[in-house]
């Protein structure tokens, strides 16, 4: 964990010296002990944090030890943008996640994409997420911390797919440009439910150019892109 302005700490002394200290780390990431003066912990991480406030206190103390912990932790401030059902600003947790965060937004609207989540820091995008691994398998990987001043970006649904009939969990589902009928039956419906045929898979096919078209993969060895 990474320490900055807003994190309150305990810091307790024992040894000759009995002591202890609650002190919390100001806007110029430092803080404050009697006899000591400032301490700069700013971008220092808890465990680091402990030998360096002892340096500091040996100075003027002899034969002690101490442990820091955290009473609270600071929060960060995040924007969470576009098809989202509450857009805004948001406080929260320096320990928030994305995935904690959409939560606080109430995540994506029906015209949202879930697949295409943008988060920027600085002005760049440092990711891009695909919450269907997470909810359709239970991954976990794209979840990472935020940091202050990130911004998640919901853009609009890309394109979607209807799979029906004979599959364990028929749906509407977003695409991804290497999405194939294979795995979007796989992943996506589940597979095929009990009874089923997997020899007669139809795609209805529409194009702002071509009229519908109706094609058969049954046999087809290689799987059929969408």
């Amino acid at each position: 964990y990474t320490l900055g302005p807003g994190d309150q700490l305990s810091i307790r002394i024992w040894g000759k010296l009995e002591e202890v200290f609650k002190v919390t780390i100001d806007q110029k990431g430092r803080i404050y002990l009697p006899k000591i003066g400032h301490i700069s912990l700013s971008g220092i991480s808890l465990g680091k944090s402990t030998p360096l406030i002892k340096s500091a206190l040996s100075k003027h103390y002899i034969n002690f030890d101490i442990s820091v912990s955290i009473n609270s932790l600071k929060t960060i401030k995040v924007f969470i943008l576009g098809d989202v059902k509450h857009p805004g600003a948001y406080d929260i947790s320096s320990l928030s996640t994305a995935f904690t965060a959409l939560f606080h937004a109430g995540g994506p609207t029906k015209e949202g994409s879930l697949r295409q989540i943008k988060l920027k820091r600085h002005n760049k995008t440092v990711k891009t997420i695909d919450l269907y691994q997470y909810l359709l398998q239970g991954d976990k990987n794209q979840d990472i911390q935020l940091n202050t001043l990130d911004t998640l970006f919901i853009p609009p649904i890309g394109d979607v797919i209807k799979i029906d009939g004979s599959v364990k969990r028929p749906g509407i589902f977003e695409l991804n440009k290497n999405d194939n009928a294979n795995n979007t039956l796989s992943q996506f419906a589940g597979g095929f439910s009990i009874g089923a045929s997997g020899h007669h898979i139809r795609i209805d096919k529409d194009s702002p150019n071509k009229p519908l078209t109706f094609i058969d993969i049954s046999s087809q060895s290689q799987p059929h892109t969408l």
